[in-house]
């Protein structure tokens, strides 16, 4: 790959990199948050309530290695690794949003 290239690539790796910095900030505060209502939630919903924060906090750590990847990815693979982390974002900030309505937030 010549030097312009593998500029160009870096350059548009950076971007999507980038692009994806606000709303994994907002997932961190929604779940720190989620964290924080459960000590206020009664008794019976608490286990259910735990095990969905739980479970968001799960994925947002499977994003936020998705991320980690993507910041060192190659030229051959960073297009595809921004779609998927993209996707996977997508269906985290679904999931903090339905877990928002369950929360009463």
């Amino acid at each position: 790959m010549s030097e312009k290239a593998s500029e160009a690539y870096a350059a548009a790796r950076d971007k999507a990199v980038e692009s994806f910095g606000p709303r994994m900030e907002e997932a961190n505060t929604m779940i720190a948050s989620f964290r924080s209502k459960l000590s206020s939630v009664a008794a019976e919903q608490k286990p259910a309530l735990e095990s969905l924060v739980a479970g968001l906090e799960t994925q947002f750590k499977s994003v936020t290695d998705m991320l980690a990847q993507l910041k060192s990815s190659g030229a051959d693979n960073w297009q595809d690794l921004s779609t998927k982390l993209g996707d996977a974002l997508k269906k985290l900030m679904n999931g903090l949003n339905e877990a928002k309505a369950k929360l009463g937030m």
